[in-house]
C-alpha cells in the first residue's frame, strides 16, 4: 500500500520519460502471465494520463482483468496463439490507437488495436458472436479480412463455446470465409477479360472474394463465369442510366 501510494503521488514524473520506453514496459506487462493486473493498476492510478485524451472507463478495466491465461485455456488457445492474442487483447482493452501513437508505437500495432477495438464496439458486449453471425455478407467479409491474423484476440471476450467454433474454422487455412481470397487474381482477369487496372477491377475482385467466401464459387472457371456475369450486369446498369421519376 505504501509503494502504491508513492506511485500515485509521483506518477506525473513519467511525462519526462520517452514514450518508447513507457511502451516497451507496457508491452512486457501485457505479455506477462499476471500482466492484466499490472496494466489495470497502471491505468487505474492514472500513470498513462499524459498519453490519454480521456481516462479508461470502468468497463474496459473490468474486461482487462478477465484477460488471463486461464481465459485463453478455456477458449482452447495453443501457446503460440496465446502469445500473439493475449498481449494484443490486453493493450487494446486499455489503450486506443491514438494513445499508442502518442507512445510512438509502430503503425502496425496502432492499426491492429484500432481494428480490434472497432469490431469490439461494433459487436457490443451482449452476445457478440450472435451479432457477428447476423452481419450482412459484406460486413462479415470485412470483419474476417481485417481480423484475419488477430481473430483470437477478439474471441477472448466471447462465450467460450461460440468462440471455439470460430477458432476451429480460423485454424483451417483453407476456410474461404475466415481466410478470404479471390478464386482468381487481378492479373488473370485483366488478361482473360481484357480489363484494365481500375476501381471497377477492384470492385470485381471484392465481389469474387465474397462469392468464394460464402461458397457460391470455388474454381477459377467459376470465378471467370461470375466475373463475366458481374460485368454484364454492371454494363446493363450503366446503359439504363439513372432512373427518372
Amino acid at each position: 500500500e505504501q509503494t502504491s501510494a508513492w506511485i500515485r503521488q509521483h506518477h506525473a514524473s513519467l511525462q519526462a520519460v520517452a514514450g518508447e520506453r513507457v511502451l516497451a514496459e507496457l508491452e512486457k506487462m501485457a505479455a506477462a502471465a499476471a500482466g492484466a493486473r499490472g496494466l489495470h493498476d497502471a491505468l487505474h492510478w492514472g500513470l498513462l494520463t499524459p498519453w490519454q485524451s480521456k481516462p479508461c472507463h470502468n468497463g474496459a478495466l473490468l474486461q482487462l482483468l478477465s484477460l488471463t491465461p486461464q481465459r485463453c485455456a478455456t477458449l482452447g488457445l495453443m501457446p503460440a496463439e496465446q502469445q500473439q492474442a493475449l498481449p494484443l487483447a490486453r493493450l487494446a482493452a486499455g489503450l486506443s490507437a491514438a494513445n499508442l501513437k502518442g507512445l510512438r508505437s509502430s503503425r502496425k500495432l496502432q492499426q491492429r488495436v484500432e481494428r480490434l477495438n472497432r469490431w469490439r464496439q461494433q459487436l457490443g458486449d451482449r452476445d457478440p458472436a450472435q451479432q457477428a453471425e447476423a452481419l450482412s455478407e459484406p460486413m462479415r467479409l470485412q470483419l474476417q479480412q481485417e481480423l484475419e491474423d488477430d481473430l483470437p484476440a477478439l474471441l477472448l471476450s466471447w462465450d467460450p463455446e461460440r468462440g471455439q467454433s470460430w477458432l476451429q474454422r480460423w485454424r483451417d487455412p483453407g476456410d474461404p470465409l475466415f481466410h478470404p481470397r479471390a478464386a482468381i487474381d487481378g492479373t488473370s482477369l485483366q488478361q482473360q477479360l481484357g480489363l484494365k487496372a481500375s476501381p471497377q477491377l477492384g470492385a470485381l475482385l471484392q465481389h469474387l472474394m465474397q462469392e468464394r467466401a460464402f461458397r457460391r464459387i470455388d474454381s477459377e472457371s467459376e470465378a471467370l463465369a461470375a466475373a463475366q456475369h458481374w460485368l454484364r450486369s454492371a454494363q446493363s446498369g450503366s446503359e439504363k442510366g439513372p432512373r427518372r421519376d
